[in-house]
């Protein structure tokens, strides 16, 4: 049932950006090979950075948010039976369909971190040297580092809001613009 309703969605609920999927890229010729040391000095650093913890505090902010967009789009969404859509407007169904959704998410991401990992320890590879990324492993292992480390997560989500406050704001401001710009501005939305 939910797989024919995740089918049916062709776009996501235009108040948030679309999650882009997270693949580690396939090795290929063209992709230049990576200082054996370089990779190592950047898998050292996200393990002193705890990087699974970073991940798990991500995603874990941003499963409730791509759950309520889900749940809220296949309510609505006419490409599903009437019954879909009641499964996923009535309450009590909807909720259990969110905390499904929710831990099933979690553990796909979950699945893919060892794959998140090495993409991002490329990626350090690639624009730091192994000097560079053994100085940031000495700060991360400093008293100020592992503090910057155990307080980043709480800042960001102290300041979260702000942001989605701005966030929405700016749409709001944006949208109008744009409908001005495109001679709508007089024009009556529907609901």
């Amino acid at each position: 049932m939910l797989l024919s309703a995740l089918a049916a969605i062709q776009a996501p609920v235009p108040q948030q950006p679309a999650v882009p999927v997270l693949v580690p890229p396939a090795a290929s010729a063209a992709q230049a090979p990576i200082d054996p040391a370089r990779l190592a000095a950047a898998e050292k650093l996200l393990l002193t950075m705890h990087c699974d913890d970073q991940y798990e505090s991500i995603f874990s902010r941003l499963i409730p948010v791509i759950t309520v967009q889900l749940m809220s789009g296949l309510g609505s969404n006419a490409k599903l039976s009437p019954t879909l859509r009641s499964y996923f407007t009535e309450p009590t169904t909807r909720d259990k369909a969110s905390r499904v959704f929710a831990e099933e998410a979690m553990k796909g991401f979950r699945a893919h971190y060892a794959d998140l990992r090495k993409a991002t320890a490329r990626e350090y590879a690639l624009v730091f040297t192994a000097d560079e990324l053994n100085q940031l492993t000495t700060f991360y292992s400093s008293p100020v580092g592992e503090k910057a480390l155990a307080m980043l997560p709480q800042l960001q989500s102290k300041l979260m809001p702000l942001g989605m406050s701005v966030g929405q704001d700016v749409g709001k401001q944006a949208m109008l613009r744009t409908f001005e710009r495109l001679g709508l501005a007089d024009k009556k939305i529907s609901s």
